[in-house]
Formats: structure tokens, C-alpha cells, sequence
């Protein structure tokens, strides 16, 4: 799925990817036409578990990973790591 809105430089474009389940496994993010975002999600049981993120700009990137930690259906815990650093 495919979400867009605004005009020329301000043109924001959304790319949603989805697995075989229906489940969304990734997303890519434009601005007037230039790639800067991807999460990648990882999944079990049906429950976001992580996410990676990516970030492009001016030719510089940083990934960030953010860790869920489940308490039956709701999120207990999250833990993240930006740029190879510990988790926090």
C-alpha cells in the first residue's frame, strides 16, 4: 500500500510492504522523491517483536533498533540501540 500527500518538495510518500500473512514487514519513506526512512519489522505470533530503522540523510545513515518486550498482549518493555550502541 502506497499512502501520499503534498505537492512538489513537500510531497511526503509512504511505501507499506506486507508478508504472505497480511502482516506489514516494512516501510519506506520519500520526500519530493528522495529516499530517507526504512523500518523493518520482525514479527512472531503476530506481535511487532523489533524494528529496525534506518535513516538516510545527505548521504549519512544511522540505524536504530528498538526491541519489544511483551506482558501477554500489551508492550512491557522496550529497549533501544541507536548506532551500534548498547541497548537502553
Amino acid at each position: 500500500m502506497d499512502v501520499e500527500t503534498g505537492v512538489g518538495l513537500e510531497k511526503l510518500a509512504v511505501n507499506y510492504l506486507y508478508d504472505e500473512k497480511g502482516s506489514i514487514n516494512q516501510t519506506s519513506t520519500l520526500v519530493a522523491s528522495v529516499h530517507f526512512l526504512t523500518n523493518v519489522f520482525n514479527l512472531k505470533d503476530g506481535k511487532i517483536t523489533s524494528v529496525i530503522t534506518k535513516l538516510d540523510l545527505s548521504g549519512s545513515s544511522i540505524s536504530r533498533n528498538t526491541r519489544l518486550i511483551y506482558n501477554g498482549k500489551n508492550v512491557s518493555e522496550v529497549y533501544t540501540s541507536i548506532g551500534g550502541e548498547p541497548e537502553k
